[in-house]
């Protein structure tokens, strides 16, 4: 009886990588599940033998228990068939591999592949000077914890880092662990701060943003920062946050190189329309909380001017777009959106799309996504500003917004 109970719920725990979570503890059960199934499934491989010469299970027992172990493999397995892509090949990752799939050919030798070695036995966090420096704005306290890049010679590019938390809660100090790795690969890397809803509505933390920027662009000298190589990358919330603070700082003339979004919002209207009283997240009231509004005929201008996808112009930079396709709180639609409306616009976008991952993937450093995340990052911001992808994915967009595209940022203009 004790083994039934045991293979039942190893499988019941197993159907969370393909099925979506359903309440806010479902999701953080399914992002320990899908980011460490290599670790359970590698547990049910074991049992499975163990049983299979001892126990002597039943039919139904002993498929429910292998298909249980080869679920929790599909994680893993996508990360390591998932090409990090090479300036040779002038795809994304997911392009290589849809490509190969669809001509049944094999993926390019010029794309590199992580190794169970670099999933098993991953890189140890790097050791990198961090100074916090001191930073007011808005009449706030708003201190910026500066990674000093590794490599001391010459001027370093500059990532500035945007946690997210539904735009009301989180901090600088929040997954940390990517600011190592980039400041050990050369990049300077500063984990700003941002004043919170709903105590500031938008666009205060955009302005929270550019400000900080423009504080450390203005010495640029003293911290050895190439002004003509910043960067903006944020999470979830914070990757919207990011993505307006750079239109917002390419408006004002600042040379902004790229922007680096993982899993985050970029139409804040789909995101309200779209949203059920039984999602993990209600975006009604988590936008409207941002926003300082409810959506209304009289505030959906306003809506838009604080979303990426309405804003994007012909003056974007080159992103980089990451995502898990298994997301229950921050759709992948709106980074396929986002990715098409930069296409359209003619301007340069490389998505990676996840098969298994769900919202947060890399909150462990040590996981799949995470270290495929962490490579992917790095590999598109020490590309050669010459070559790489310049092509992107096809995607089919459901429920396409008609709509005029461009809305003045920060208005509030009826109609």
């Amino acid at each position: 009886m004790p083994f039934t109970i045991f293979v039942s719920i190893f499988f019941s725990l197993s159907l969370l990588v393909v099925l979506p979570a359903i309440f806010s503890w479902g999701w953080m059960v399914k992002l320990l599940v899908t980011e460490w199934g290599h670790c359970l499934g590698l547990v049910g491989f074991i049992f499975t033998i163990h049983a299979l010469f001892t126990r002597r299970p039943s039919f139904p027992q002993t498929i429910l228990l292998s298909t249980a172990t080869l679920i929790f493999f599909l994680p893993l397995i996508d990360i390591l068939t998932h090409p990090i892509p090479s300036s040779e090949t002038g795809k994304t990752g997911t392009e290589v591999q849809e490509t190969a799939t669809k001509t049944g050919t094999e993926v390019p030798e010029t794309s590199e592949h992580l190794t169970l070695w670099d999933l098993f036995f991953p890189s140890a966090l790097p050791e990198v000077a961090i100074e916090t420096l001191p930073f007011q704005h808005a009449g706030s306290e708003l201190p910026i914890d500066f990674y000093k890049a590794s490599q001391k010679n010459g001027l370093r590019p500059l990532v500035v880092m945007v946690y997210g938390g539904s735009w009301a809660r989180g901090n600088r100090k929040d997954l940390s662990e990517l600011n190592y790795f980039l400041a050990d690969a050369g990049f300077h890397v500063a984990a700003i701060s941002y004043r919170l809803a709903p105590a500031t509505h938008f666009p205060g933390a955009v302005d929270d943003v550019v400000a900080a920027t423009e504080f450390l662009i203005k010495d640029a000298d003293r911290w050895n920062i190439d002004p003509k190589r910043i960067y903006l990358m944020g999470r979830s919330a914070g990757g919207q946050i990011a993505e307006m603070a750079a239109l917002s700082d390419v408006k004002r003339g600042h040379p902004i190189k790229g922007i680096i979004s993982l899993y985050a919002p970029a139409d804040l209207i789909w995101g309200v329309e779209t949203s059920k009283p039984w999602h993990i997240i209600d975006g009604k009231i988590s936008i409207g909380t941002y926003l300082g509004k409810d959506l209304t005929e009289e505030t959906r201008d306003f809506y838009k001017s604080a979303s990426p996808f309405f804003q994007v112009d012909a003056a974007a930079p080159k992103h980089l777009l990451i995502h898990g396709k298994g997301d229950e709180l921050v759709s992948s639609y709106h980074t396929r959106s986002l990715a098409t409306r930069l296409k359209e616009l003619g301007r340069p976008v490389e998505v990676e799309e996840l098969r298994w991952s769900t919202h947060g993937f890399d909150y462990f450093y040590r996981t799949p996504s995470a270290i495929y995340a962490r490579r992917r990052v790095i590999e598109f911001l020490t590309r050669d500003k010459n070559r790489g992808p310049s092509t992107l994915l096809k995607f089919k967009i459901e429920n396409e917004v008609k709509t005029k595209w461009a809305i003045p940022l920060y208005t509030n203009k009826k109609g």
